[in-house]
């Protein structure tokens, strides 16, 4: 991928010509729909212990892959070796400035019941987080989403429906879905998306440049997605038209699906967040406050130790999500 010339190290190949290939995934054979994604009914009818089950069958059986989940360092020793623009994703302004951002999915009813528990370990530490909502899924807690606004944390969209089925409607159907959303997004000033279960796609992008100003649905190294494994291949923010795409690099629960026990989650991201600073990456965390993530008292004592080392590491930095797409947006 890198070659020596005469005028130094150079890419091997046309970078202008790679990036899209390889920022919107096209490498990728992660496009393969789930059975139960055509399914009449939302698989959230099966009971949530179950879900995670099979989910974590699912993650274990899928062994080793390429890009490699949760680290790939490819990509990033790519952008330090050649420090020019060559590899650039996002203007100086945010080159030698590594932070925390964090964010969580609310899934479920039953997760309103730990989202104002885990904003707590954020406000000790004084941080604040996004909150993605899916908007038609449940009967939205209406007084905690407004607690959260009222103390400074970002409220975002989860879709309207957490059937995963968003990226295999037609364009048509698929705006008519998140123009549902719109009574929504107005009331708390929604700025960001996440798609559920990172399900992602070109045509989902080139929507959401309608309704929101950036979008967390991919990951650096994707090991979780059900349609297969993928990744954007680097943790820094970058545009996709007017979108800012920002990769989740820290999957906080996803060793939960490989069998690592929550007391042990800390230990296990280590490596990364290490790496992540070193490499100026942005330690973009996602969580759930569903009872079988983190919802529950054990997790929120593990997110609070997480929490602690990662702001140590990164010496306090954090951003919200829609400060840090602003930031991306006015450097361009």
């Amino acid at each position: 991928m890198l070659r020596r010339g005469e005028s130094g190290i150079d890419a091997a190949y046309p970078w202008a010509d790679w990036r899209e290939h390889i920022l919107l995934e096209r490498y990728a054979t992660w496009r393969r729909r789930p059975f139960y994604t055509k399914l009449p009914f939302s698989y959230h009818r099966v009971p949530a212990g179950l879900r995670q089950r099979l989910a974590g069958r699912f993650f274990s059986a899928r062994g080793e892959e390429l890009p490699s989940f949760p680290t790939d360092t490819g990509f990033e020793l790519l952008r330090c070796l050649k420090p020019d623009d060559t590899f650039r994703l996002a203007k100086q302004a945010l080159s030698n400035e590594p932070r925390v951002v964090l964010t969580h999915d609310i899934d479920s009813q039953e997760a309103f019941d730990w989202v104002w528990p885990l904003a707590e370990v954020e406000l000790a530490h004084g941080v604040r987080s996004s909150w993605n909502v899916v908007a038609g899924e449940y009967t939205l807690d209406e007084k905690t989403l407004d607690r959260l606004a009222e103390n400074g944390f970002e409220i975002g969209l989860h879709d309207y429906l957490h059937d995963n089925k968003l990226i295999y409607l037609d364009e048509t159907a698929m705006r008519r879905r998140l123009d549902r959303c719109r009574p929504f997004i107005e009331r708390y000033g929604v700025r960001g998306f996440r798609s559920p279960s990172w399900f992602r796609g070109e045509m989902l992008y080139n929507v959401l440049q309608d309704y929101v100003d950036y979008d967390c649905s991919s990951l650096d190294f994707d090991g979780l997605c059900p349609a297969g494994p993928g990744g954007v291949l680097t943790t820094r923010p970058f545009h996709i038209g007017r979108l800012v795409e920002i990769p989740t690099t820290l999957p906080l629960e996803a060793p939960l699906l490989n069998g690592v026990s929550p007391e042990l989650i800390p230990a296990y991201w280590e490596p990364k967040i290490e790496w992540l600073k070193q490499a100026d990456g942005l330690a973009v965390v996602n969580s759930h406050p569903d009872p079988v993530y983190s919802g529950n008292k054990t997790m929120v004592r593990v997110y609070a130790r997480f929490l602690a080392r990662l702001l140590d590491v990164f010496a306090g930095r954090w951003s919200l999500p829609r400060d840090l797409s602003r930031e991306v947006s006015d450097s361009a």
